[in-house]
């Protein structure tokens, strides 16, 4: 089994984002700016409880998208929905309740991601409350030095949550606010015929996408015996699963750009990360067994 279609192009997007209308430090127009002058395909300003309708910037497709956050004595929550067809309602906007907003997006006709978990000290017993989520951030961009504490990384909070059987596709965001550095950093690509929200939704909700800060995936295959990537050069490529102790899971090398895991019947799931010569990171989503 294929997860990517290689008859299809790809496109990269930036799913979160913030403007003066909230709490960001640059109108949407300049914003919208910085990702077209970098190449990006498609964005979604997600500013804090507002949303702006559908709309292209020069060559960039920008989704409307709204942030809903959420304050608790432990934690926050904070859901990013993206692609929606109509703006939630007002009740949605101004829910306290994040599964009424997860319904809310839903029903306007977008996806819901769970944003930034690891710098929201998101508790399992939370995700699992969470109903109607189509995937969560693994890493944002400015949870990070020096605009916050090192928290950017929620490779582990994914892995738990695969682990206790809520596995979720995963996306890089920027979650961009200060512009200084933030912005065109971490992002998707997605495996859709076409650049419109139609395509892109549905292949964020078929999983033909990853997450990524630089390095590219070709192709990851799934055989009978092994889990096979095909990427761009890199010096680690890394198979996380279930299972704390495997003796195959760090391939290292320069310049890699195919390596292989011995499927176990211990894996619930595998997923995979590449990481090349400067430190950037690519991940892919999942595959539950």
């Amino acid at each position: 089994m294929k997860l990517f279609d290689e008859s299809l192009p790809w496109y990269k997007g930036n799913l979160h984002l913030h403007t003066r209308r909230s709490d960001g430090r640059v109108e949407p127009e300049q914003a919208m700016a910085f990702y077209e002058r970098a190449g990006y395909d498609f964005l979604a300003v997600t500013d804090h409880r507002k949303c702006a309708p559908q709309r292209t910037f020069g060559s960039l497709l920008v989704l409307s998208g709204c942030e809903l956050d959420y304050t608790f004595d432990d934690q926050v929550v904070h859901i990013v929905g993206v692609g929606l067809n109509d703006a939630p309602s007002e009740r949605t906007l101004a829910c306290l309740d994040p599964n009424q907003g997860i319904s809310g997006i839903r029903e306007a006709g977008g996806l819901a991601i769970l944003a930034h978990p690891h710098w929201s000290l998101n508790t399992l017993e939370m995700l699992k409350s969470l109903k109607g989520l189509s995937a969560m951030e693994i890493y944002n961009s400015v949870s990070n030095t020096p605009w916050n504490g090192r928290r950017a990384d929620s490779s582990a909070f994914a892995d738990l949550a695969a682990t206790h059987g809520m596995a979720l596709n995963l996306v890089a965001s920027d979650d961009a606010h200060f512009y200084n550095g933030d912005e065109c950093k971490s992002f998707i690509r997605v495996n859709a015929p076409e650049c419109s929200r139609e395509a892109l939704l549905s292949a964020l909700d078929q999983g033909r996408f990853y997450a990524s800060q630089g390095p590219s995936f070709e192709q990851i295959e799934l055989t009978e015996t092994e889990l096979v990537v095909r990427c761009s050069p890199v010096n680690h490529v890394i198979f996380y699963s279930n299972r704390p102790w495997v003796s195959q899971r760090c391939v290292t090398g320069k310049g890699m750009t195919r390596a292989a895991y011995p499927l176990n019947p211990a894996d619930r799931y595998l997923r995979c990360a590449i990481i090349d010569e400067n430190g950037r990171e690519a991940w892919s989503n999942p595959l539950v067994f």
